[in-house]
Parts: structure tokens; sequence; C-alpha cells
């Protein structure tokens, strides 16, 4: 397009040295001045592309972003947060501190057993695996987590949370 667009300026300037007339000379100075503005307006687009599409050639086809790397929840922000479940007294609270980090971290089974032995009660222990089932990287593992429920109802209960992904 740039090339094209010079060769228009240089017939333009040739076309005026001919002419002596002045009304053609003022014509080619017209249209030099539109020549000028299309030339600044692919100027401007050239960084942008020119929404045409690519010359024919063997352009390997464009590859789609890797996936995002998933990790469980950083050591050290784990301690975090278990200490900070400790330091409450009540299993409601313990929980509410659970229920504001289970959303943004992601976890293994192992932590959620790590954190079932701050609750006493098996229903407190059950809401604990429904906050965190759907951050579990591993809930293939999920058979682990029977260890910590001695009665079959409670057991009956952990297996539709797994199976559900944690919704009620």
């Amino acid at each position: 397009m740039e090339r094209r667009i010079d060769r228009l300026e240089n017939a333009l300037r040739d076309a005026m040295s001919r002419t002596r007339d002045n009304k053609g000379r003022e014509g080619i100075r017209a249209a030099m001045e539109e020549l000028d503005k299309l030339s600044e307006y692919v100027d401007d687009a050239a960084p942008y592309g020119t929404g045409l599409p690519p010359p024919p050639g063997n352009y390997p086809a464009p590859q789609p972003p890797p996936p995002p790397v998933v990790r469980p929840i950083a050591d050290a922000q784990f301690r975090s947060l278990t200490q900070a479940m400790v330091r409450e007294a009540f299993p409601r609270d313990k929980l509410r501190v659970l229920s504001q980090v289970a959303p943004n971290e992601n976890f293994l089974v192992s932590h959620v057993l790590t954190l079932l032995g701050q609750f006493p009660h098996s229903n407190d222990k059950l809401e604990v695996v429904r906050v965190m089932r759907p951050a579990l990287l591993d809930p293939q593992n999920g058979f682990e987590l029977y260890q910590a429920f001695p009665f079959s109802s409670d057991k009956q209960k952990l297996q539709e949370i797994l199976d559900n992904g944690g919704r009620r």
C-alpha cells in the first residue's frame, strides 16, 4: 500500500512539473493533499494491521493458550488458615473463617482431614466437607474422609456431599 502511494506521489509531482495550466496545477495539488491524507491514514493503521486476511502461505495455526496451572493452597497459607480457625472458640466461628477462604483456594483431601480434627461433632465436620468440596483438587481420594466419621448415617451423608460436589 505504501509503495503504491509513493508511486502516485511521484506521478503527481511529475504531472505538476509538466503542467503549465493553473487549473491543472490546482487539480494536481488537491490530489496531492488527498494523497497525503490517505498516506497518514495508512501510517496510523499500520500498527493495527490491515484487516485483510494474511497472504496465502504455510503459516502455523494459532495455538490456544495453555490451561492455567491449578495448585493446592500453599503450605504457609494453609497453616495461617488453620491457626486462624484454632483461635476461634466455637465451631460456627471456625466455619465462618473457612467459608471466607475456601472459595478462593484449592485444597487436597489431606487438608480437609487436618481441619476436621478441629470439630468434635459430625454435623460440623459434614459442613466442613460441604464448604471445601467444590475446591477439592483430588475428589477421587474422598474415601479417606470416611475415617473421620464413626457412624454409618454420617458416612452416608458424606457420600452424598462428595457425589454432589458440595451442593445441597
